[in-house]
């Protein structure tokens, strides 16, 4: 395989979608290829990872659009609709200081969450300037629609985002088409999609913006030297659970986001609880990871014993709560992931997840269950069966489980077919 200069763009170094663009870039380093992380701001001590130099002017500049947009805009944009920002290159960044800010000129560059950083505009010039191919690596739908992150349902992507249900004041509603137009007037000439399931890889297909794209699915990779089971009775004790416990994950920021689907795993948990003892109750505990407190009024009626774990602030917390655990549930009903599903099943949890983002990709009958979108009852069951199960064959789950992430998701599996793509552009 060749070597090539490759330089990532993302918005920032913390967070879900820095992850796993740092996981991508560090898999590419370790592979021998000259790879850079450009970012608008930088937190973490990641290896060849610079931040955007920006003149003083600019940053003032920021500072006073940034707080502008907020007020004109604070009561604009639908939270649980993720659409974040009316507009994307804040920072009014040229291409110059973009280029001054890299080691190199890059044969790619490597579009990963750009919000608020770089927009369409820039793309094209960047690529005019360099001859650079771009690579789009989609991590939710921000780079296909005229703004949202998730559409929820709307298809307005796939013709012109007109009359957005995300902008609320109707004197800017079509804001998100005027975006839209932007991005299809300066898009790049020469580009190439990666999609990390087959659920984004329709919807990219079927986008006005990139219908007419080459399109590569490439799981998202994980370290199976990191993310690996480990044996439970350790932990169960830091966390004072019990090693008998049958042991239920779940994961958000907070059980209030709509798009995380919490409500739905609450009422399937209330319908199990009603049918089955009580004896059977005192067997499941529910582990929640989130920023949310136990005196949250979203775990009323939640008649199975439940812990708040914190939020995870790295990756080794994060895995622990994955190794003390029995299996994931994921209740998400708008996602293009999650990531937790490619993270609970290399540390071999099975996973019960809605038939949504990912799922479809990894979920077999040999290492969970996919349940119709929204149907509690459904949910309810795989729950019941899962929490019921002997230690041997859910142990079963659990192998296969961990067997099927490293045959699919393996970090250097993903590098490998991401270098051929580039290999195949190159030639």
């Amino acid at each position: 395989m060749a070597t090539h200069k490759i330089a990532h763009l993302v918005t920032s170094d913390r967070g879900g979608a820095a992850s796993a663009a740092i996981r991508l870039h560090e898999g590419l380093l370790k592979s021998g290829q000259d790879s850079v992380l450009l970012v608008l701001h930088k937190y973490s001590c990641v290896e060849r990872c610079y931040p955007v130099k920006i003149p003083v002017y600019k940053k003032w500049l920021f500072r006073v659009k940034n707080k502008i947009q907020f007020t004109r805009y604070k009561d604009t944009l639908h939270a649980n609709k993720y659409f974040f920002r009316l507009h994307e290159n804040l920072y009014s960044l040229s291409i110059k200081d973009i280029l001054k800010s890299l080691p190199f000129v890059p044969e790619f560059f490597v579009v990963h969450w750009i919000t608020g950083f770089i927009d369409f505009l820039q793309l094209y010039d960047l690529q005019i300037a360099t001859g650079a191919t771009i690579v789009f690596n989609h991590l939710d739908m921000s780079l296909i629609t005229g703004g949202c992150h998730y559409s929820f349902g709307c298809k307005g992507y796939e013709v012109d985002c007109a009359a957005c249900p995300a902008i609320q004041n109707s004197a800017i509603k079509n804001s998100a088409s005027e975006q839209l137009k932007a991005r299809k007037k300066y898009f790049p000439l020469k580009s190439i999609s990666i999609v990390p399931s087959t659920l984004l890889d329709a919807q990219t297909a079927k986008s006005t913006l990139f219908r007419n794209t080459v399109s590569q699915k490439l799981l998202i990779g994980l370290d199976p030297k990191l993310y690996l089971p480990k044996d439970k009775k350790a932990l169960r004790e830091k966390y004072g659970i019990a090693l008998s416990k049958r042991v239920v994950l779940f994961g958000a920021e907070t059980i209030h986001d709509e798009r995380k689907g919490f409500v739905y795993l609450k009422k399937a948990l209330e319908e199990l609880s009603a049918e089955i003892s009580q004896q059977k109750r005192t067997e499941v505990v529910l582990v929640l990871i989130g920023k949310q407190s136990m005196g949250d009024p979203g775990f009323e009626n939640i008649s199975f014993e439940h812990i708040i774990v914190p939020y995870a602030n790295s990756s080794e917390q994060l895995i622990e709560y994955y190794q003390l655990s029995d299996f994931f549930v994921c209740p998400s009903v708008e996602d293009a992931g999650p990531m937790m599903i490619n993270e609970a099943m290399m540390c071999g949890l099975p996973v019960l997840a809605f038939d949504n983002g990912v799922a479809r990709d990894l979920i077999t009958e040999q290492t969970g269950c996919i349940v119709e979108l929204k149907n509690v009852r459904e949910l309810s069951a795989a729950i019941g069966r899962f929490a019921s199960m002997e230690d041997e064959e859910i142990h079963f789950f659990q192998l296969a489980a961990r067997k099927n992430a490293l045959q699919c998701i393996d970090i250097e599996h993903h590098v490998r077919k991401f270098t051929i793509v580039m290999d195949q552009i190159a030639e």
